[in-house]
């Protein structure tokens, strides 16, 4: 494990997370993941072994907790486990069965208002600024119905 400064299928790395949180933040790449070593043996109870293990050498008694898929399926499985140590969780895109036709149509179209924004995004701006045009695009294309705030 490594403080992360890349994170293999999304282009996030900690500086990014930096920009937003005001603590310091760790990316961990987990065993067979990135650019951590390669493991036979491989399974979440593997996954939060090592979270804890991380948390213990950089002398973390507590630990807020950004999971996307897999990473969110560690945080939970953490949090289960050692909720002492876990100060609170965020967990994005995990799925745990099949999705209901509804919300695949839902997300075609969230993909599809993506398209659009991307083709329209004013060239030079940076990767936060790009992020948030885009996000304003696809949240104002929304049907009236769908944006409930």
């Amino acid at each position: 494990m490594r403080r992360g400064n890349a994170y293999p299928s999304s282009g996030c790395n900690s500086s990014f997370l930096e920009d937003f949180i005001d603590k310091e933040t760790y990316v961990v790449d987990s065993r067979n993941h990135g650019e951590s070593p390669w493991s036979e043996v491989f399974n979440f109870d593997c996954n939060v072994d090592d979270l804890l293990h991380l948390m213990d050498t950089i002398n973390a008694p507590k630990a807020i907790l950004i999971g996307h898929s897999m990473g969110g399926i560690t945080a939970i499985k953490t949090a289960l486990r050692a909720p002492e140590r876990v100060e609170s969780i965020a967990i994005e895109d995990i799925g745990v069965r099949r999705l209901p036709e509804e919300v695949i149509e839902m997300v075609r179209q969230r993909m599809s208002l993506m398209k659009v924004a991307v083709e329209k995004l004013p060239l030079g701006l940076d990767e936060v600024k790009a992020r948030k045009f885009i996000f304003d695009s696809v949240f104002e294309a929304l049907p009236p119905e769908i944006v409930k705030f």
